[in-house]
């Protein structure tokens, strides 16, 4: 559905008035970083950690869907999805576009296994196509995202094999720093056995008592303020 606004705003050469339609073009409002819940922004992403963007987007038409490239100069390759729009509200209302999407960056697409942090930016391209087309093939998702900035022959070539997509808007991200999770152990404290027992084994000792924390790094407190903690396997932290 395209969302458009008639004008009466012209005659004719008898002298009456005519309605035209002006249809709004398809946009993107903002691209926000938010945590699992869907509803915090965060500022921050760990690798092996389930991260979100929501996109808001206004007057898409059925045809049109979002193309998110990931950038890291510390990456191998962009990470290239394409998506559908959703929506919130009735059929019978203005429809409240809103569409997220979750990942996990990996430390394996990393060039440089020892590099520790580094800083990723999402593309958001908001595209339609205006005749019956398959989804294209993963493989050149990332040839359309890099077609529709620098090549223009590459561009018309996707277009002709892959139902021509048409770029209609195009957003993306501030830098959002990715790091990996850090473990530090203190060669004093620890607990070992199924009893839990303690030890003074340092880096021998294969269950450890820590922190829990939240998608912020923020310790996790109970209703009484007291700051929770668990204790877990070295395997799974």
């Amino acid at each position: 559905m395209i969302m458009g606004k008639i004008k009466a705003t012209a005659t004719n050469e008898h002298g009456s008035a005519y309605a035209y339609l002006t249809v709004s073009s398809p946009k993107i409002l903002s691209v926000a970083r938010v945590n699992a819940a869907k509803k915090k922004k965060m500022n921050k992403a760990k690798y092996g950690v389930k991260a979100c963007l929501q996109m808001d987007t206004q007057d898409s038409c059925r045809n049109c869907s979002l193309l998110v490239a990931i950038h890291c100069d510390d990456w191998k390759n962009d990470y290239v999805e394409m998506l559908e729009i959703t929506t919130k509200s009735a059929v019978t209302a203005i429809p409240e576009e809103q569409t997220f999407f979750e990942f996990t960056p990996n430390v394996e697409w990393l060039k440089d296994s020892n590099k520790s942090s580094g800083n990723m930016v999402a593309k958001i391209y908001l595209v339609s196509c205006w005749m019956f087309s398959l989804r294209p093939p993963d493989a050149e998702l990332a040839r359309m995202a890099e077609a529709f900035e620098q090549n223009k022959t590459e561009y018309q070539c996707l277009m002709f094999l892959h139902g021509n997509y048409l770029k209609q808007d195009t957003k993306e991200t501030e830098k959002i720093p990715v790091s990996k999770i850090v473990i530090v152990l203190d060669p004093g404290h620890g607990v070992s056995g199924e009893k839990k027992e303690k030890i003074n084994a340092g880096t021998q000792a294969r269950l450890y008592k820590h922190k829990v924390k939240d998608d912020n790094g923020n310790v996790k407190k109970d209703d009484k303020g007291n700051e929770l903690t668990t204790i877990s396997n070295i395997e799974n932290l």
